[in-house]
Parts: structure tokens; sequence; C-alpha cells
């Protein structure tokens, strides 16, 4: 299982944890973020990418992405993370069957613990505003991965977990580039990843400043993104039928492959699938045109979507 823990300072996300623990028997893998010391696709990606549904592996999180979401702004004025950084990251989450947990206790009950216990981040006045924050995040954020927010009752969010980790387990045969939900309603088809001996993620289109991934996930809409995937069709590593294989253990989505290449390998693999441009040529040549790509995929994939709907029918 991959559980995510967010909330406030003394929402109760370590005894959270530990019940957890006591119910599945074994200790998980504990992973904690604070402020971050790197680049955040680096510090929110690079443990998570490693983790795999259905390995006997339990992994909970307390403090992951949204924490710099509500912290940011509170104690430092800014934000390390723009929307496309957190789509990607969502996606990623996604594709390893996590749940969201966020912690939202009564204010009274937040109170009560910060005048029994203190805390060292946050004064009682700051405390409720990142409650505040949480809810408001919680009512704005459309999430890939599902997400709960209450007083986290340990049996309800074990069985929710366990529920996302068996539906991820059932794409395990889909190439490991792949990042978004279980079951996408759309899928795009992108190339390979750029300089493979150095490249620090092993998911496609990572969105870093002035890449096409980050142009690529700057032009989606956010409905389209809420049902989204994306997977590289051209890695060397990849054998004949694994695309695919892929495709069918998605559910047999709406399909656009990005560019040429992503093309080729759709047709010779009998996807049916629109095409468009690779956003790196639309970011290079048309970089002021992010609307009309936006468009254009936008287009590409409901057409698709039709075209499905009318061979189903």
């Amino acid at each position: 299982m991959l559980i995510i823990l967010e909330g406030a300072d003394l929402a109760g996300k370590t005894y959270l944890a530990q019940e957890i623990a006591q119910r599945i028997g074994t200790t998980p893998v504990m992973l904690h973020r604070g402020p971050p010391r790197e680049h955040v696709l680096l510090e929110y990606e690079r443990e998570i990418e490693g983790y795999h549904p259905g390995h006997n592996m339990n992994v909970v999180c307390d403090r992951w992405y949204l924490g710099e979401l509500v912290y940011g702004p509170l104690l430092r004025d800014s934000i390390r993370m723009d929307e496309p950084m957190r789509r990607h990251i969502s996606m990623l989450l996604a594709s390893r069957g996590a749940l969201h947990v966020i912690l939202d206790p009564p204010t009274r009950v937040l109170k009560e613990r910060y005048l029994r216990q203190g805390d060292k981040l946050v004064s009682l006045e700051l405390l409720t505003g990142v409650k505040a924050r949480y809810q408001q995040l919680f009512r704005e954020l459309i999430f890939q991965e599902r997400t709960l927010i209450g007083d986290g009752n340990p049996d309800t969010v074990i069985r929710l977990a366990q529920l996302e980790e068996r539906e991820a387990d059932n794409i395990r045969t889909v190439l490991s580039t792949y990042v978004g939900p279980p079951r996408p309603r759309f899928l795009l088809l992108g190339d390979r990843i750029n300089n493979p001996k150095n490249a620090r993620h092993t998911t496609a289109f990572v969105p870093y400043a002035s890449t096409s991934g980050h142009f690529l996930l700057s032009a989606i809409d956010m409905f389209t993104w809420q049902h989204l995937g994306i997977v590289n069709a051209c890695e060397p590593s990849a054998l004949p039928g694994d695309l695919y294989t892929s495709w069918v253990a998605l559910g047999r989505p709406a399909t656009v492959a990005l560019g040429v290449h992503a093309h080729v390998m759709a047709q010779r693999e009998e996807i049916p699938h629109g095409s468009v441009p690779h956003p790196q040529y639309a970011r290079r040549f048309h970089y002021h045109s992010i609307e009309h790509y936006r468009q254009e995929l936008t287009l590409a994939l409901k057409r698709e979507e039709e075209r499905g709907t009318t061979s189903e029918g």
C-alpha cells in the first residue's frame, strides 16, 4: 500500500501511521517531507518511482507535495512548485495506487492539542490558517489519486488503500514510463526519455521548466488531465507487443500519439489513435500558441473517444 498523510501540525498523522502499522502487522516504510531541500520533482517523485503495488511493501508518507502548497506561502511567501509539476506528481502517485488522506480534525481539537503540546513550527493562529488552507486545496484541486478527507479512521484508510493497490496492481504489464490512473479515459503516447544515461526520472514527460513535459502539462485542460494517462511508446527496453499490451491493460482508452515516432509505433502495434505534433516541436516553433496546442490536443482526443464509442456500438 502507498498512503499519503497530509494535514495541519497536530492533526494526528503520526498517531494514524502507528495505528496503520499495528493493524497490518508490519512496520511500513516511513517517508517524511518538510520544506523542499532540492527540486520538488526530485523531492516528491524519486523515492515513489521505485514503489510498485503488489510487492508486499507498505509505504506511509508523512506530509508530501500538498504540504509545499500549504506551508510555502504561509512560512516563506512562495511556492517551489507550479501547476504542471503538481499534475505530474499526482499522476505518478495515481499510477502507484496511492491513497491521499487529508486529516481534518475539528479546530477545537487542534487548539486543545496545541495548548497541551505546543508546536515548534507554527503558532496557534497560524495552525488554524493551515487547516483552512488544506480545506481550500481539497475544494479547489482535482486529484488523480483517490483522496480522503476526515479524521482518518485507520480501518477505513487501510481498506481503501488496499483497494487502490489492487486496482493499480492490475496494470503491472503497462510500460514503466506510465503515469496516470489505472483506468484512464485518455492516453497520450510520447517518444522516449531523452538522454537516458543521465535521466533523473524513469517516467514520461517530467515537467522541468522549459521542457516539452512542462509545455504539455500546461496545455492540457483540467477535465482532460483528470482522466489522462501518459506513456512513452518508443523506449529502447520495450519489446514488440508491449505497447499494445499496455493499452489493453489500461482499458483501451482513447489514444493520441505525440509526434511521428509515437504515431509509427502505434500503427505498428495496431492501436487506434489520432496524432498531433510532439510538444517539443510546438514549444520550439510555436511557443506562444499553447492555447492552440491545447485545442488541437483536446479535439484529437475527443475524436478518438467518439470513434471508439462508435466502433463499440
